[in-house]
Formats: C-alpha cells, sequence, structure tokens
C-alpha cells in the first residue's frame, strides 16, 4: 500500500523544512535542530498537575515528569520517548505525554534517560530500569493512591520498555500490569530486516546503523538482551503486550517478530500493523487519521487490562 496521503505530505514539510538524516550531522547538533521543531509544536492538553522528579535506585539519579489528569488516574504509565538512543527527551516528548494522559485517563512518568554517544549502552537501560523501580516504590504516594503500573515506549524507548519489562521479570519484581511497544527495535540482525521490500522513507538502513554505532558502538555486545530483547533466554511469564508497527518501516519486522515470539512463550499479545504509515507515525503527528486509530487501539487495550 501507497504512504497515507497525510503522512506523505508531512514528510514532505520535513523535507522542506531541512530536517536532517541520523548520522548526517553529530548528535548534539541534531539534537539543537529538533528542540526548535518542539518548541514551535502546540501545547498538549491542560493537566491536574505536572511535576519534575527526581527518581533514584542503584545510586543513578533519573529525572522523570510526572503528569497527572483531572480525572483520578486509573494507571500510572512509566513513558520512555524514541529518537534512536541519541535524541529526544522530557521537554521534547510533553505534548505526547499530556496526550496520553488525557486520552487514557492514566497518570505518564515521562523518563528523560542518558543519551548515547555521550551515554553509551547501557547507561539507558540502567537509567529506564532504575526509574521503574523508583516509580513503582514512590507512585502511590506521588499520586496519593496505589494504581496498576504499565510501560509505553516508542521505538528506542519502546526497546527500552522491553528490556525493562525482561529485567523486572528476572528481578522477582517491580510487577508491570502491561507493555505498549510502539515500533520497537528488537534486534541487532540486520539480515532479519528485508534489503528491499520495505519503503521505509523515514528511517533507512544506514540510518539504522549510524544509531546502533552511537549507542552501541562494540558489535559484539549488540547480542546482550538489554539491547536485543529478541535474543533472550526466555520470554515466558512477561506481561500483556501490545505491539504496533508500520507497514513502511524497517523495524516492522523486529516488532513483528518479538509479538511472535511473545505469543510463543505464552503471552498475551495483541499485535497491529497499521497500512500506510511510517516509522513513530503516532508520536510525530498525533492528529494524523492513522495517530488516532493508534490511539483508540491503545485504548482499547488498556481499558482491556484494567477493566478485565
Amino acid at each position: 500500500m501507497a504512504l497515507d496521503p497525510e503522512i506523505a505530505g508531512f514528510l514532505e514539510q520535513m523535507q522542506a523544512a531541512g530536517f536532517p538524516a541520523f548520522g548526517s550531522i553529530a548528535a548534539p547538533d541534531l539534537r539543537r535542530f529538533l528542540k526548535g521543531l518542539a518548541e514551535m509544536a502546540p501545547a498538549g492538553p491542560a493537566m491536574a498537575t505536572v511535576r519534575d522528579v527526581m527518581a533514584e535506585a542503584g545510586g543513578q539519579p533519573v529525572p522523570v515528569r510526572l503528569y497527572v489528569p483531572r480525572t483520578a488516574p486509573r494507571a500510572l504509565i512509566l513513558f520512555f520517548h524514541g529518537g534512536g538512543w541519541t535524541i529526544g527527551s522530557v521537554a521534547e516528548s510533553d505534548g505526547f505525554a499530556r496526550l496520553l494522559a488525557s486520552s487514557l485517563g492514566c497518570a505518564v512518568a515521562s523518563v528523560d534517560y542518558r543519551l548515547a554517544p555521550e551515554h553509551p549502552f547501557p547507561a539507558a537501560v540502567d537509567d529506564a530500569f532504575a526509574a521503574l523501580r523508583w516509580i513503582a516504590d514512590h507512585g502511590a504516594e506521588l499520586l496519593g493512591q496505589p494504581c496498576p503500573l504499565l510501560l509505553f515506549g516508542d521505538s528506542a524507548g519502546a526497546n527500552l520498555a522491553a528490556v525493562a519489562t525482561l529485567l523486572a521479570r528476572d528481578a522477582g519484581g517491580p510487577a508491570i500490569a502491561g507493555q505498549v511497544l510502539l515500533n520497537p527495535s528488537t534486534t541487532a540482525d540486520a539480515d532479519s530486516r528485508p534489503a528491499g521490500d520495505i519503503d521505509s522513507p523515514f528511517i533507512t538502513r544506514d540510518e539504522i546503523a549510524w544509531l546502533f554505532d552511537q549507542y552501541v558502538p562494540d558489535p559484539a555486545t549488540r547480542r546482550d538482551p538489554r539491547f536485543a530483547p529478541l535474543g533472550a533466554a526466555s520470554h515466558a511469564a512477561l506481561p500483556p503486550a501490545l505491539i504496533l508497527t508500520a507497514e513502511h518501516d524497517l523495524l516492522r519486522t523486529d516488532g513483528e517478530a518479538y509479538a511472535e515470539t511473545l505469543a510463543s512463550a505464552g503471552v498475551r499479545v495483541v499485535a497491529k500493523r497499521y497500512p500506510g504509515a511510517i516509522h513513530s507515525w503516532l508520536t510525530l503527528n498525533p492528529a494524523f487519521a492513522l495517530s488516532q486509530q493508534a490511539l483508540a487501539d491503545i485504548g482499547r487495550f488498556v481499558d482491556e487490562l484494567l477493566d478485565g
């Protein structure tokens, strides 16, 4: 199927704005460019409260921004932004975090994990798991009530969410009620990504290779399941998962392979591919019709988890 017309127009606007490709400029320069774009984005929905807290577990402080919607939260979502482990921040994902909180009726804790190449693997993993442990210990205090804990990640953030879920299982906790993985990266095996049959206009094979080099510069380390969760020794006893993939995305096969692996291990999985969509379409522009479909699907998944 061809690109969704809304998304095709958006890509044309990005090209006209001079959006740089990953690897075309250094990571700090890319962050500055994206920061300027983020500052022009419309504000997200109003919240009852928004506060910055410092999560700390194992000695490493991790900044977290907590969003509490105007209705009593049904759950607490730990959110990991995308950006190939090299770009993105709590500030730049502020609008999307607000949208999640408002549309799902859940509190959202957005994690400002450390970025590569200044902080290569496993720094982001350490931050993700530290934030998970801390928010599980302090969530009830912060919200004034206990809430089920869900993990949500986009792209590299979905990789961190999947990895943190595996680490929590292996450590005997914290308890996680569910995981939402939006176009996750799950393997270092480039051969698993078809070379010719996926038109991926937003993130290319060369860009993926550059991002891997920034985050995990030693290829020998890329088999570590904390980077490549598809290769974990076991995927049993994990919480239910919603895995969303895009037709026009090289990482589509990562997400679909992970969904199949979880299902084979007895995990409850809902997997959906969105025809016409590109990598990270939902967080790039939640106003797309395809983004609204994805938000509705996420809402149904969360409703089923929380309401039985």
